[in-house]
């Protein structure tokens, strides 16, 4: 009690509101904490109670660290099955990210996921994708205020699922309340019931929203029939007629309120919009799993899989993959560490999570995974052959002895022989050629691309001529491998 009552001036110096030790505000979390890597170490910390408290800031609970050192730190989770608002979303003022044709409201990839709630930024949260929900809300121009909830007659598994449903027609849709929060002038619109009012609308003429309505321009009467004529939109996702760029991240498009008895392309107006939806927080995964010893599973890639690939966009983008996979399944994931945990060391362990392991020590630290893998091409002559011919398991004698063609990370060697981070060789016929400009046969390690290999790209391995066997140059040899890739 004493050590939680003497962090309160170093709290409340920080900006928080620490309640009262009887409020549940202050109560230790009880879920996960996902900590901010560069503040507080990171990682997941399985145990939020032992050295967190929860304070509040903003009306957003979050878990602290109660030496006084370290006061930032990611929302914690609350417990399986404990519903509460959950912010899935935000729409950034000035900005056409999220438009109506975003494909950031169908898929899994999510964007600037590590962005404070207060901030007014466009970012998708993991809540995004895996927290079922039958409310949801809009909070216009302010996080948890001036907000429209609508409640749907039937759950979604996820906002995702809600936003890939199709049109949803919806006439409980709450105009007045949307015009309010949205500070629409009161007679410079056309006051009339709505037009297709609901979810991932598209009206005539291009007026589309994934959360609202359309309208006809204010000289008009009112065609709020779903066929009817339509100028404008209002509400989240939106395209527009006669709006340059076409499509809005939140607000209304240009004829919407162009003023009484008018018809004018003069209103154009973007709104910032946080997104929340009332459900409870799934079972899952930890996002970044750890080891014992301090490393960090930032990737795993999957057997018989061409997914992580040499040109998979998943190498250099801040998309995730399966980012709620466990750690022990053989399928290809990219998890948030993958984009926000500095090193100087990684490690390759395959077939098995933990075990079989090959590990390189760079002679510079990079800010993360995505950092090194968009790096360009770095020759690396301590990369460990020998170790990972052992640890793939290719037969010895089946492949050319000879010193690495191209060794190290983001190599690409003649004849589209490539690799994440591997090395090159000939033919086990040829004789030895390890210049990087010399002729090529294959490659070996993760994220593949090889000569006469069908389809062209694997997630981990070796190509088809890497071991044909001696004396001999036969595309017969590809072979998959399960790869975990960790970081430390």
């Amino acid at each position: 009690m004493l050590k939680l009552m003497a962090l309160w001036p170093i709290l409340e110096t920080a900006g928080f509101k620490v309640m009262s030790l009887s409020n549940s505000s202050f109560e230790p979390c009880q879920g996960t904490l996902i900590a901010d890597e560069r503040v507080c170490g990171g990682g997941v910390v399985p145990d939020c109670n032992a050295k967190y408290v929860r304070v509040q800031k903003g009306g957003f609970a979050q878990c602290k660290v109660i030496n006084g050192q370290c006061l930032t730190a990611a929302p914690c989770i609350d417990p399986v099955g404990k519903a509460r608002w959950q912010l899935v979303m935000k729409v950034g003022t000035q900005t056409d990210k999220l438009g109506f044709s975003s494909a950031l409201w169908t898929n899994d990839q999510l964007l600037n996921q590590n962005s404070p709630m207060q901030d007014s930024t466009d970012a998708k949260y993991a809540a995004y994708l895996n927290v079922p929900f039958k409310e949801i809300r809009m909070c216009i121009g302010s996080p948890e205020s001036n907000c429209v909830t609508h409640k749907f007659s039937k759950s979604y598994d996820s906002a995702k699922a809600l936003f890939s449903a199709g049109y949803i027609r919806d006439q409980t849709v709450k105009r007045d309340e949307i015009l309010k929060a949205f500070g629409v002038t009161p007679g410079s619109y056309q006051d009339c019931p709505m037009q297709r009012p609901g979810f991932n609308i598209k009206c005539h003429d291009n007026n589309w929203a994934r959360w609202g309505f359309c309208l006809n321009c204010a000289s008009q009467g009112c065609q709020n029939s779903d066929n009817n004529d339509a100028d404008a939109s209002i509400g989240i996702g939106l395209r527009g007629q006669s709006t340059n760029p076409p499509e809005m991240g939140a607000g209304w498009t240009e004829y919407f309120a162009s003023g009484k008895g008018t018809c004018i392309a003069n209103s154009k107006t973007y709104k910032s919009v946080w997104i929340w939806a009332f459900g409870a927080t799934p079972a899952i995964a930890p996002i970044a799993p750890s080891s014992s010893s301090g490393w960090k599973l930032v990737m795993k890639v999957g057997t018989q899989t061409d997914k992580l690939g040499f040109s998979s966009a998943l190498w250099t983008n801040d998309q995730l993959l399966n980012q709620n996979s466990p750690m022990q399944d053989s399928t290809d994931a990219k998890y948030a560490a993958y984009l926000n945990v500095p090193f100087k060391e990684i490690r390759m362990c395959i077939g098995s999570p933990e075990s079989n392991c090959v590990t390189h020590k760079f002679s510079k630290s990079y800010d993360s995974a995505k950092a090194l893998f968009s790096a360009g091409y770095i020759r690396d002559q301590t990369v460990k052959r020998d170790e990972i011919l052992k640890a793939f398991g290719v037969t010895p004698g089946s492949y050319q002895d000879c010193p690495m063609q191209r060794p190290g990370f983001n190599i690409k060697c003649h004849d589209n022989n490539w690799a994440r981070w591997g090395f090159c060789l000939n033919c086990a016929s040829q004789g030895c050629q390890n210049s990087d400009n010399n002729d090529a046969d294959a490659s070996i390690g993760i994220g593949l691309r090889g000569q006469s290999t069908n389809p062209p790209e694997m997630g981990a391995g070796w190509t088809e001529y890497f071991a044909s066997g001696k004396g001999t140059c036969i595309a017969n040899s590809k072979t998959y491998k399960s790869v975990w890739i960790w970081v430390k």
